[in-house]
């Protein structure tokens, strides 16, 4: 199990597909979407693990999940956390693990796959995932109430969780970050934020490189909108 701080990912459950602002348009998706979005997810580094954010509709929706698998281990290297609707499913999922993995014994040794189960009404979580503190931050992408998902969606929530983690895991305070010899230098009126100091640790909490931070006119201007 995942148990970093803030752990990011997209589990199934979307059964639509917005697609803003290439077609404007919400259609059921098919498993070329759920290629899309593993892929995407593979290259969002505040991503953690994959699941499928989608719910193919143009394949045998009695064995859905097994497709889902299938395109997760072709195109993902992150670890993978499946949904499926029974046993058999897990299993098959579990077979397709050790095929990638080379035999049953190296899956075991090192497992990069994990089945997600939601506790439903009348059971409860067993001591071991309670004392482990065992969690997963997921949903990311979604969008009404989980039916519908985004790829847009993801990107943005990518980073956010960036921004996230940068103001939950602190700040180091050490010599070099302290600069006391630059406050020495440039006093309480000097012109801190163009010192080379600052240029060259101003990208170290999280620097987003997507969204624009200058003015309106500047965003404006190098958007092209008009």
């Amino acid at each position: 199990m995942i148990t970093t701080p803030i752990s990011a990912v997209v589990p199934i459950a979307c059964t639509f597909l917005i697609t803003i602002p290439a077609s404007d348009e919400r259609r059921e998706p098919t498993l070329k979407d759920v290629i899309s979005a593993a892929r995407l997810m593979d290259a969002l580094p505040e991503l953690d693990f994959v699941m499928s954010l989608f719910l193919p509709k143009d394949v045998n929706q009695k064995i859905y999940d097994r497709y889902q698998m299938e395109v997760m281990l072709n195109n993902t290297i992150k670890p993978i956390v499946y949904v499926t609707p029974d046993f058999e499913g897990c299993k098959a999922a579990v077979e397709m693990c050790e095929a990638v993995a080379g035999d049953v014994a190296e899956f075991r040794r090192k497992p990069f796959a994990a089945c997600y189960i939601n506790v439903t009404s009348g059971l409860v979580a067993n001591q071991e995932s309670l004392l482990h503190g065992a969690n997963i931050v997921h949903d990311v992408g979604f969008m009404d109430s989980g039916l519908q998902g985004s790829l847009q969606l993801l990107v943005m929530a990518n980073e956010f969780i960036g921004f996230l983690r940068a103001a939950t895991r602190g700040v180091p305070v050490d010599g070099k970050r302290l600069a006391l010899d630059m406050v020495a230098e440039l006093g309480p009126t000097g012109d801190y934020l163009q010192h080379p100091h600052t240029m060259s640790h101003v990208r170290e909490p999280f620097y987003s490189d997507l969204m624009h931070k200058g003015v309106f006119a500047q965003w404006e201007k190098q958007a092209g909108i008009r």
